[in-house]
């Protein structure tokens, strides 16, 4: 995904009913980060989301704006979004009128938060429900979305073959452990001793019994 050159960064700036373009008076500070977020969360994966700062909802720009001075408190309000969002600034210049372009692409490591989390319906960006809180994190990883439900649970985990012979079959061995935690890369595991073991989960298919409402881990062998 290429990031918007100036001309287009420039021609977008005018009103129009693109959803992922927002404009801000520089006195507007307490929606930036919220905006920046509601890009970073929503935001199609092939194009960007642009917040302008110093421009009028009419596409005119604010008279005697220093760029310098809102960037700086552009990256102060930023510091609030957690995690952190990915975002480029550019100064550009319509006239002797300088104005601030925020770049803001879909983030991969969301959901993010300023507060509560936001996303974009339509032309405005409103505070997530319940509903659509769970597909932001399922988004993220749905394996180990599916895995925390049972943290401090024991679940079973089926070690698979890498080559399955019909006389020996896929599944080489099971055991019960605990989930002592998962992340975006790895599940943990604890055994009966105490001992921990970390399995990065793309060897990791994650089959949920509907009716029990119980998983099994199939462990690809490496």
């Amino acid at each position: 995904m290429t990031h918007p050159t100036d001309a287009e960064l420039l021609a977008w700036k005018a009103p129009s009913e693109d959803h992922f373009v927002e404009r801000k008076v520089s006195s507007d500070t307490k929606d930036w980060a919220k905006t920046v977020v509601a890009f970073a969360n929503s935001a199609p994966f092939e194009r960007h989301g642009v917040l302008y700062i110093g421009v009028r909802d009419d596409g005119s720009i604010e008279l005697g704006l220093n760029a310098d001075s809102l960037q700086k408190n552009l990256n102060e309000k930023l510091k609030s979004i957690y995690p952190p969002v990915e975002y480029t600034t550019r100064v550009l210049s319509e006239g002797t009128q300088e104005f601030l372009c925020v770049v803001v692409p879909r983030s991969q490591r969301g959901p993010h938060f300023s507060g509560p989390a936001y996303v974009r319906v339509g032309s405005q960006t409103q505070k997530a429900s319940e509903q659509q809180f769970d597909r932001l994190i399922a988004e993220r990883n749905s394996q180990c979305y599916q895995i925390l439900k049972h943290l401090g649970s024991n679940v079973c985990v089926a070690h698979i073959r890498s080559e399955s012979p019909d006389l020996l079959g896929r599944v080489s061995g099971t055991t019960h452990l605990q989930v002592a935690g998962c992340t975006q890369s790895a599940v943990t595991l604890r055994a009966h001793d105490g001992t921990t073991q970390a399995i990065g989960l793309e060897r990791v298919k994650v089959v949920e019994d509907v009716v029990s409402g119980s998983i099994t881990l199939e462990v690809r062998a490496n």
